[in-house]
Order: structure tokens, then C-alpha cells, then sequence
């Protein structure tokens, strides 16, 4: 809700993953379902966008959620 003003309606838990930043352990959590086509209103961030994986390289993002990207591209082919 807080991105995108979305409601998920059944996500499913797909990955855990811990990673570091400036020393600090975090542990973020990825959860998917399908996108039902309602609007989306972005809250928060520079823009948004619809990307394939393989065209996210130029994306300013940080390496674990790169690492989450490049991992979803082989369930989404």
C-alpha cells in the first residue's frame, strides 16, 4: 500500500534473504502473487515501470534486490 497504493490479495511467501548494510544485519522478504491490473499510484521513489528482468542493469537498486530480480527471471520464463 505504502509504494504503490496496491492490496495484495494472496501473496506467497518466496524468499528470505539477510544482508548487510553499513554493518547492520537486515532480513527482507520476498512475497508474489499476480498482479490483478488495478491502478497503481506511486507514493514514494523517482518513477515506476514495468521491466523484464534483463532490463533492469541501468536500474539504480541495491545488490539484494538485484540478486532478487535476477533469481525471479528464471520463474518467469
Amino acid at each position: 500500500m505504502e509504494e504503490l497504493n496496491y492490496r495484495v490479495a494472496n501473496p506467497q511467501h518466496w524468499s528470505t534473504q539477510e544482508f548487510t548494510h553499513k554493518g547492520l544485519t537486515y532480513t527482507q522478504y520476498v512475497f508474489l502473487e499476480k498482479y490483478d491490473g488495478s491502478d497503481l499510484v506511486l507514493g514514494e521513489g523517482q518513477g515506476m515501470g514495468w521491466f523484464r528482468p534483463s532490463e533492469t542493469q541501468e536500474l539504480l537498486m541495491s545488490v539484494h534486490a538485484r540478486q532478487v530480480v535476477h533469481a525471479l527471471e528464471h520463474l518467469l520464463t
